[in-house]
C-alpha cells in the first residue's frame, strides 16, 4: 500500500544514522529540530523535559569518551542531551523524555538530518554525564541524540511483526 502521508512516511523510513559528512547543520534547521521536542506529549502535561544543545567539539569528545556507544560524536555536527526533571513528574519523566526524543528524531529525519538515539538512562555513565554537564540534582540525563548531515543512506525496513499484534486479549 502506497503511503503519501508525510508523518507516516517519516515514521516508516527513519533509520539510525551514525556516519556524518562533518558539515555543520544550519542553525535555523537545528532550532526546528530541538523545538519539535517541546511538542512531545507528557504525563499530566507536566513537561519535565529540558534539552542541552552541544556543539563544542571538546565536550562532544568528552561525552564520546564516557559513552561506549557514541563513538560517532567527534564526526557529528552537534548533539542534544534530553534531560528530565524528576522533581516535576517522578519516574514519568522517562516516558516524557522518550516522547521528546522520538519527536526530535522524526523532525531531524524529515529535514534531511541524520540522527541516532544513544541511551543514557539506566547506565553507568548517567552520573558522569550529569557531572560533566553540571546538571542540577533533580535533573537526569535521559538520552543523547547525535546529529549530523548524513554520510550514509539506509534503506527503509519492513518492521511490522503481525505475530506481535493481539486483538482484545493476548
Amino acid at each position: 500500500m502506497e503511503q503519501n502521508n508525510a508523518v507516516l512516511n517519516a515514521i516508516k523510513t527513519r533509520r539510525s544514522i551514525r556516519k556524518y559528512t562533518g558539515q555543520p547543520i544550519d542553525d535555523a534547521l537545528l532550532q526546528e529540530i530541538i523545538q519539535a521536542g517541546f511538542y512531545a506529549p507528557s504525563a499530566m502535561n507536566r513537561r519535565p523535559f529540558h534539552f542541552i544543545q552541544l556543539t563544542d567539539k571538546a565536550l562532544l569528545q568528552q561525552l564520546c569518551d564516557l559513552h561506549p556507544y557514541a563513538k560517532m560524536l567527534p564526526q557529528a555536527a552537534c548533539a542534544i542531551v534530553v534531560c528530565g526533571d524528576y522533581s516535576i513528574s517522578g519516574a514519568f519523566y522517562m516516558d516524557d523524555c522518550a516522547a521528546a526524543t522520538q519527536n526530535i528524531l522524526l523532525a531531524a529525519h524529515s529535514l534531511g538530518v541524520g540522527a541516532v538515539w544513544c541511551g543514557v538512562e539506566h547506565t553507568d555513565w548517567q552520573q558522569p554525564f550529569g557531572e560533566l554537564l553540571h546538571l542540577p540534582e533533580q535533573i537526569r540525563a535521559y538520552s543523547l541524540i547525535v546529529l549530523g548531515m548524513p554520510a550514509e543512506a539506509k534503506e527503509a525496513l519492513d518492521r511490522v511483526e503481525p505475530a506481535k499484534l493481539h486483538l482484545n486479549r493476548w
